[in-house]
């Protein structure tokens, strides 16, 4: 996957870009002043820049790259101790390139990379020697239909998805239409599955306070949350955002005692189709490690591998990304402590 070093017209390209402090009102406007050289995920939604700063205290600052007066592209980078990182807990970068550029795109990621110490960037390919690349994304290019896409299916997939209906199960979806209570109601039973799960896992989770915030000032775009019940409990939950024609399922959980039901199948086809209805260009399952079980599930549903790259400016790849033994003493604690702990240690493992 790796290219390197990066080709020496490139180099001399770099080295001819200014980096430019500019304000979140800048950002939005140059936005839509250019036509960026890669689709517009919800991480380009600057909303993301003053929630991560104020649930995780990463202070966010926004820059443009410029050469001769003339801007090439625009981001921001949130300050996570001593690292500075596009973007913390997301799977994708705050960075858009003007199409016009687009044959310098390897230089501006390199300079960008390369403008800061120490530096996170979380791309589609490979800029520089230290980096993280165990993570792809799984993408849906949405049809103009449900029925066209149910046809492409398996007729196994196509069991699965109908069994759900079957049964006795309720899916409700929450977001700014609803009342406040209604939107803290299903928060919460999304939280308490995604909690419950994340334990069964051994990994630490993000607070509910970080939902919120993301249902109450995520604008423009869209944040919903769903879940699933059967005979009233929950038993799926999901957490996703919405941009521009991009849509990603950024948090998913289901309970191993009913997956009898198929509850991830249901989901995710509930919120395929509503994504198309709502016009959606590109439904997203969202990043899980290559050749896993959760990303053999994700292929399933004919969508496209997304390669995911932490570019670092220096050898970080083996910080932060996981804690020794933590998996292990996480399942086996009780419920109490992690639901304690959860929140103050996966802030940091972003």
């Amino acid at each position: 996957m790796a290219v390197f070093p990066l080709p020496t017209p490139f180099l001399s390209l770099a080295e001819a870009y200014l980096l430019e402090s500019i304000s979140i009102d800048d950002y939005r406007r140059i936005a839509l002043e250019i036509t960026p050289c890669e689709i517009r995920t919800h991480c380009q939604n600057p909303a993301l820049s003053e929630i991560i700063a104020q649930t995780f205290s990463f202070p966010a600052a926004f820059y443009r790259v410029v050469r001769n007066s003339r801007t090439l592209a625009i981001f921001w980078i949130h300050q996570a101790g001593k690292v500075h990182v596009s973007l913390p807990h997301l799977s994708y970068h705050s960075i858009q390139i003007d199409q016009a550029f687009q044959h310098e795109q390897a230089a501006i990621y390199y300079f960008i990379i390369k403008s800061f110490s120490q530096s996170e960037i979380r791309t589609f390919k490979a800029y520089t020697p230290g980096q993280y690349n165990e993570k792809v994304s799984s993408w849906l290019l949405l049809p103009e239909s449900g029925e066209t896409l149910l046809g492409q299916f398996s007729n196994s997939m196509r069991r699965k998805i109908r069994k759900t209906s079957q049964q006795i199960i309720e899916l409700k979806k929450g977001d700014h239409t609803k009342s406040p209570e209604e939107q803290e109601n299903l928060l919460q039973d999304f939280h308490w599955v995604y909690r419950k799960r994340l334990k069964q896992l051994g990994s630490p989770h993000l607070g509910i306070h970080f939902f919120r915030r993301l249902l109450k000032d995520y604008r423009p775009g869209e944040a919903t949350v769903w879940v699933l019940y059967h005979l009233d409990k929950p038993v799926g939950a999901a957490f996703n955002l919405g941009f521009d024609e991009f849509l990603e399922n950024g948090w998913f959980a289901t309970l191993p005692t009913h997956q009898h039901l198929f509850p991830a199948y249901s989901l995710h086809w509930h919120m395929i189709q509503d994504a198309i209805q709502s016009g959606y260009r590109i439904y997203s399952f969202g990043r899980s490690t290559r050749e896993s079980g959760v990303h053999q599930f994700k292929r399933q549903w004919k969508t496209t591998d997304v390669a995911l790259v932490w570019n670092y400016s220096n050898d970080l790849q083996s910080s932060r990304k996981s804690i020794p033994d933590l998996r292990t003493w996480w399942k086996r604690s009780p419920s109490f402590i992690t639901r304690w702990l959860g929140p103050p240690i996966a802030a940091r493992l972003y």
